[in-house]
């Protein structure tokens, strides 16, 4: 990324907290007026835009913030475009676009102001892949599939073999994704094999269906803890902590996490689905966001 203050890349980070900020406040104060929840959100978004604007252009005039460069102000312009996209996804349901509207779409828009406005080159193709898959997997389940409405909460699928192709394109897609990010990583010691062999044999046991004792999972399960820990504190006291450990534990974490999901609702078992099953691609998608804002932060990073 080019030479940017990091005063106006913080300004930018603002905007993406602006509209879930609003709808707090809409919450809070504004519940009991006769304006709709869009309208009053829509009203503080840009209040706290109006206080936004007054602080910089003063801060300028006093000569304590520099005036922004070509760069920066391509920054504050994704951010505030960024800001209009995430508030319709927040006031998504009082807007009743919810059905379109969803976290992958709103991620797409984002990456294509980010594609159009910042930078053409260096594209994220993890959150590319991911937004738009899962997009693609919740706009046919629904629209397609499911018989989803608000009479019957819960829409159980016997899906053919061609249907669960295409919902098992979810868990693959997570795990190739999840794998290729943690090669480059470039973090796996011996602690690492360690976890990886735990979540190798917790995958055996649940994907399998072996038959072993709860005992011998509550230890897999005491291990991953241990392990994270204990490699924690040897990098620490070696003064060879790296970061990316950290996404490196989250990714492998969620794999883990994915695993009880699934052998909770028996998802490579049975050929029954339901709506719920398309709850974890949420989960997926934010942790996702988390390490690669981390990543992101990460001076001199290098994981594409």
């Amino acid at each position: 990324m080019k030479t940017v203050s990091k005063i106006y890349l913080f300004i930018t980070s603002l905007f993406f907290l602006f509209s879930p900020f609003s709808l707090g406040l809409v919450i809070i104060y504004f519940e009991d007026t006769n304006l709709e929840e869009y309208g009053s959100g829509l009203i503080v978004n840009l209040v706290l835009l109006l206080i936004l604007g007054t602080v910089i252009a003063f801060n300028i005039s006093k000569k304590k913030l520099a005036v922004p460069n070509q760069f920066e102000i391509k920054l504050l312009l994704f951010g505030l475009l960024s800001n209009i996209v995430i508030y319709f996804y927040v006031f998504q349901n009082s807007l009743n676009i919810d059905y379109f509207m969803t976290i992958y779409f709103t991620i797409i828009l984002v990456l294509l102001l980010y594609l159009l406005i910042i930078d053409r080159t260096n594209l994220n193709y993890e959150l590319w892949i991911f937004a738009i898959l899962f997009f693609i997997v919740d706009f046919i389940h629904y629209q397609y599939i499911s018989s989803h409405d608000m009479i019957n909460q819960i829409d159980y699928i016997n899906a053919n073999f061609i249907q669960r192709i295409f919902y098992y394109s979810v868990p693959l897609a997570t795990l190739t994704l999840f794998v290729a990010k943690i090669r480059n990583y470039k973090v796996i010691d011996t602690y690492a094999y360690v976890f990886i062999t735990v979540t190798a044999l917790i995958t055996l046991v649940f994907v399998q269906g072996i038959d072993v004792e709860d005992k011998f999972v509550l230890t897999l399960n005491l291990l991953i803890p241990f392990i994270i820990i204990t490699d924690f504190i040897i990098s620490i006291i070696y003064k060879r902590f790296n970061v990316y450990k950290i996404t490196f534990y989250i990714r492998m974490g969620t794999i883990i996490m994915l695993i009880y999901i699934y052998d909770g609702v028996l998802y490579f078992v049975m050929n029954s689905y339901s709506d719920h099953n398309m709850y974890e691609m949420v989960m997926i998608i934010y942790i996702v966001l988390i390490c690669n804002i981390i990543e992101f932060l990460v001076p001199n990073k290098k994981i594409s």
